[in-house]
């Protein structure tokens, strides 16, 4: 038999023979030490799978970091994917600046209101994180996108002469020359800065034009020729290459190339007797505007996402840090005199994703997810993270908690009836304002990927309440342990439906009209409003940081955004754990006062108060059994 040891953890156990010998406790090295007056061949009689599994059970026991912390391990990443890839890859530079922004906000809540160490050097990182993804994305921007929209923005110019004044093509984006054009390769030259910078002339064969001394449009390239002559930059070698893309100086390293670029032309015009302009025109020969706009925009997701899996490292790394300094982000214990700084039990409650088991689920936590309730675990990170799966119209779908109320088939119902909406509503506003009034087209993202997405979640939401909280009055007391899954009532399934088919014939209407108003494929303009999904994936958690909570019950007040409400929550929580430690004699009014508050609303969402008000506890429903029959009354 095996009994615990008397100074150890759960792990530690040892067998217990029938004349008082046996074995130890497990080591810290996860090896067995024979207990005094053990023999050989007792010793001899361990089960290697049953010493196998004790020894992961002491490893896992002693771990400082578990599969349970990478919510909270994941939020720096996070944040830094956040600030980066909007500023990186998006055109709107409001959207970078409102991810920017949202990024700040967060981690600075996360700093002030963290308490524990390791959740503060957490927050710390977190700051850092903020900090070094809009300047990465930034860098991103003006290095290749800004390039990109200058291209795309640029006027191109066709039959242009080599003789021309090169001033007059500066803001052109793509040149192509008249087809007496060619570049002398004989007279080109490299300029070694770092490299070797490569021009040569661009001239024409005409007459007396090829000839010319003064030379003010120059085909350019990196490591493609000689010192001197066998210029091979670019399409040079094509004889059907009659233009090339316009190179600028704007974003960081641009500005460096072009003027290296004018050094080597004033070393080429010196030593090959040219005349060059003050402000020549340089190419990149044989390019093709809408090539030169996909390879920018190609290097421009390429760092990106060397930058995101680059910071993925700071995850194990951080975790490498807890661990040399023996700190925990939530193995602890149950913190009770700091206003309940720590609550152990609910964060075995705050569960992500799915159960590979189904389970049972308290009736109080699905209340409490339904009502959205932001103060868990008592550190802001953690708890974050978990409203943020819950609440989120697309990271719920996979991450929300196993028994929340509102399924995930109910969230991808939702989720692809609001991207349905907002990509063919917005190609359609596209296509009509035809690549102008950027704002306007922004403000409209706003409110198609909100509106409708939150009128139909909040209705799911108000009929999952209503279900719950029937049921709490049917059993009486409200406790009990709720099914594994919920089926959606009819009226749910009908008003999903319904929306489903208002949606199909919406997105009908909308590409018959991007049909007739533009000569572009359906499916290009579908994709080109595929931003329209990162901007209302990232307007979902800036809302929830700003909009104001009401109180659910009079002189409650309100709190503004998910910190104001998880400050407010962890006073009221607080309050009531204060009550439960009450006097002796008091305990069965203070036991039937938190009971009756277990999972009650503490506040309302803006639009739940805008629509529905603040709502009614559900009466109970009329029973189901037949009456008693009636007594018959005797005279005395």
């Amino acid at each position: 038999m095996w009994s615990s040891s008397s100074g150890g953890g759960p792990a530690e156990m040892a067998p217990v023979s029938a004349g008082g010998g046996g074995y130890g406790a497990m080591g810290d090295a996860g090896q067995m030490s024979a207990a005094p007056g053990a023999t050989p061949e007792a010793q001899g009689n361990v089960d290697p799978a049953t010493l196998a599994k004790l020894t992961f059970a002491e490893v896992k026991a002693d771990l400082v970091v578990s599969a349970r912390d990478m919510p909270a391990l994941l939020m720096p990443w996070t944040l830094f994917c956040t600030a980066l890839l909007p500023v990186a890859l998006m055109s709107e530079a409001l959207v970078g600046h409102l991810a920017i922004g949202l990024c700040a906000a967060l981690a600075l809540g996360f700093l002030l209101l963290s308490a524990g160490r390791a959740w503060k050097m957490l927050a710390a990182t977190c700051v850092v994180a903020s900090a070094l993804g809009a300047a990465l994305g930034e860098y991103d921007r003006l290095r290749y996108l800004e390039p990109y929209f200058i291209q795309e923005r640029s006027p191109s110019f066709k039959n242009v002469s080599s003789q021309e004044k090169p001033v007059v093509y500066r803001e052109a984006g793509y040149l192509s020359f008249t087809p007496d054009t060619r570049v002398d390769t004989s007279r080109g030259l490299g300029y070694t800065s770092n490299g070797l910078w490569c021009v040569a002339p661009i001239v024409s064969t005409a007459p007396g034009g090829e000839f010319s001394e003064r030379v003010g449009f120059w085909a350019v390239g990196q490591d493609c020729c000689h010192e001197r002559g066998l210029f091979r930059c670019g399409a040079v070698l094509q004889r059907a290459a009659r233009g090339g893309v316009v190179v600028h100086g704007f974003g960081p390293g641009n500005d460096i190339a072009v003027r290296t670029y004018l050094l080597a032309a004033q070393a080429a015009a010196a030593t090959y007797g040219l005349l060059l302009p003050d402000e020549p025109v340089f190419l990149d020969w044989g390019q093709d505007p809408k090539g030169a706009q996909e390879e920018l925009y190609s290097e421009a997701s390429d760092f990106a996402t060397t930058a995101v899996l680059s910071c993925f490292a700071v995850v194990p790394v951080f975790a490498l840090l807890l661990s040399c300094l023996n700190l925990s982000l939530t193995k602890r214990a149950a913190e009770t005199g700091t206003g309940l700084h720590w609550n152990p039990d609910k964060v075995e409650q705050m569960r992500f994703g799915l159960d590979i088991f189904p389970r049972r689920h308290d009736p109080e936590l699905q209340m409490d997810l339904l009502n959205s309730r932001c103060h868990w675990s008592g550190e802001v990170i953690y708890d974050y993270a978990f409203h943020l799966a819950n609440k989120h119209t697309y990271l719920g779908c996979f991450l929300s908690h196993p028994g929340h109320p509102y399924t995930k088939l109910e969230r991808f119902a939702v989720c692809t009836i609001a991207t349905l909406v907002t990509v063919f509503t917005v190609s359609v506003v596209t296509v009509a304002l035809d690549g102008q009034a950027t704002f306007v087209r922004f403000a409209f993202i706003a409110i198609v990927a909100t509106v409708p997405r939150n009128l139909i979640k909040l209705h799911l939401v108000q009929t999952a309440q209503q279900e719950q909280a029937i049921a709490a009055i049917e059993d009486g007391t409200g406790g009990g342990a709720a099914p594994a899954s919920r089926q959606a009532p009819q009226s749910a399934v009908a008003f999903v439906a319904g929306a489903s088919v208002a949606t199909a014939l919406l997105c009908v209407l909308c590409a018959a009209v991007i049909r007739s108003a533009s000569e572009e494929p359906l499916g290009a303009a579908l994709w080109a409003s595929c931003d329209a999904i990162g901007v209302a994936a990232l307007l979902e958690p800036i809302l929830d940081l700003t909009l104001p909570y009401f109180g659910a019950e009079a002189g409650a007040g309100t709190a503004l955004g998910f910190f104001g409400r998880w400050l407010a929550e962890r006073e009221a929580y607080s309050e009531r754990a204060k009550a439960a430690e009450g006097p002796a004699e008091a305990e069965p009014s203070v036991a039937r006062a938190l009971q009756a508050s277990k999972g009650r609303r503490l506040f309302h969402g803006l639009g739940s108060e805008l629509l529905f008000g603040r709502g009614r506890r559900p009466q109970r429903p009329p029973s189901k059994r037949p009456p008693p029959p009636p007594t018959t009354s005797r005279r005395a």
